[in-house]
């Protein structure tokens, strides 16, 4: 079982490294929803409820966001239902200080989901990976670790490839 789950968290490792190589909020969103599906087992496997059900909510987090075009995913509601769920559930299933961290990143990345500019979805995504890093450490999440470490890498690329690359070519 541990190493199904290890492997599912690989796969979702792999989806959430390219997440942040899209140039589009959509497509970013997207592919977050993908890997928190296989996070969500992959946490739910290894015994750490809230990385779980936290993933969990993320799902519909994704799905709602994915659709910010829309106006009935457009309304500040679920920007603020979102913030409550990821809040209530992280009192529910606390794991103890521990659980402020997994609660902190999920609440920083709905800040970043709700934004509709993929420069600021990267920008303020970026600090949520720390905090899930120590989480995933402590719950012997090597491959959730890992993603944090090549999102971190990954946002820094794509900062440099459609952020700061074409201020340097328009220069030229």
């Amino acid at each position: 079982m541990y190493y199904i789950a290890q492997g599912l968290g690989i796969i979702a490792l792999i989806i959430a490294i390219t997440s942040f190589q899209q140039n589009s909020q959509k497509r970013i969103v997207s592919l977050q929803m993908i890997s928190s599906v296989f996070f969500c087992v992959h946490f739910c496997m290894l015994g750490a409820t809230l990385g779980g059900i936290l993933n969990g909510i993320g799902i519909f987090r994704a799905a709602i966001f994915r659709n910010r075009d829309k106006a009935w995913a457009s309304n500040k509601i679920w920007f603020v239902l979102f913030c409550l769920l990821f809040t209530a559930a992280g009192l529910f299933f606390w794991e103890g200080p521990l659980s402020l961290l997994p609660i902190s990143s999920m609440l920083l990345t709905t800040v970043a989901f709700w934004i509709k500019n993929a420069r600021a979805v990267r920008l303020v995504t970026m600090p949520a990976s720390p905090l899930w890093m120590v989480y995933n450490w402590a719950h012997h999440s090597y491959p959730g670790f890992l993603t944090e470490v090549f999102v971190l890498s990954s946002i820094l690329v794509a900062i440099f490839r459609y952020d700061l690359l074409p201020v340097f070519r328009k220069k030229d």
